[in-house]
């Protein structure tokens, strides 16, 4: 694989790792979602970002993150996604609703407060439950049977893909997670929380996509 070559949306959504070192190198995979390195580098820049372009082909190459569970038996891998990922979304969403309510309470009137963030949260929230709550009651058991429907893995791969976009116009809506200088305690933590969120969930998708869909 030649990361050059990929739009970054494919990148972040296979390479568990892959948005730190973007990030590392301010490169903002969101708002270039459909644009390839080559795409949004000029012919200087590609130079200059080698070091970061061998990184992300190492990564996929050689991630540890798909390593370790590429052969785990898939119904053990369920038991881990549901237990490390889905679970934990539903807390992660839960805990964000509640943070970002507080924060554009007490602070509407800032000039960076994220207006809109409870309600942006709670329709992912309702879109990734739902989408989970499919996985775990319809394919999940499927697979764990040996049966790999490409139909409904379909329909799971495509709702990644909104997950994805949705995540990109949550970022946008907190200004890519960039904590001003006098935000409060409660503001830190939803960014932090968010922050892990927005980790949790590439990493997810992509052990569905690369792994567990995988017959």
């Amino acid at each position: 694989m030649n990361v050059n070559n990929i739009p970054l949306c494919d990148i972040i959504k296979n390479i568990p790792g892959s948005i730190k070192v973007l990030k590392s190198r301010k490169i903002n995979a969101y708002i270039n979602l459909r644009k390839t390195l080559n795409e949004i580098l000029v012919i200087d820049d590609i130079a200059k970002y080698s070091g970061m372009i061998d990184e992300l082909n190492d990564l996929s190459r050689d991630n540890k993150e798909l390593l370790k569970f590429s052969d785990i038996p898939h119904q053990e891998l369920i038991k881990y996604i549901i237990a490390n990922f889905h679970i934990k979304h539903r807390d992660q969403l839960n805990q964000a609703i509640e943070l970002a309510k507080r924060v554009e309470t007490t602070h509407y009137d800032h000039p960076q407060c994220p207006i809109g963030l409870s309600e942006c949260l709670e329709g992912i929230a309702n879109d990734l439950c739902s989408h989970m709550e499919k996985e775990e009651q319809i394919l999940f058991p499927m697979i764990s049977q040996g049966i790999y429907p490409d139909g409904p893995i379909f329909v799971m791969e495509q709702d990644h893909d909104d997950h994805i976009q949705a995540l990109s116009e949550l970022m946008a809506l907190v200004n890519y997670l960039e904590v001003h200088e006098d935000a409060c305690q409660s503001w830190i933590k939803l960014y932090s929380l968010l922050e892990q969120f927005e980790s949790d969930i590439l990493t997810h998708i992509a052990l569905e996509n690369n792994i567990l869909f995988k017959n």
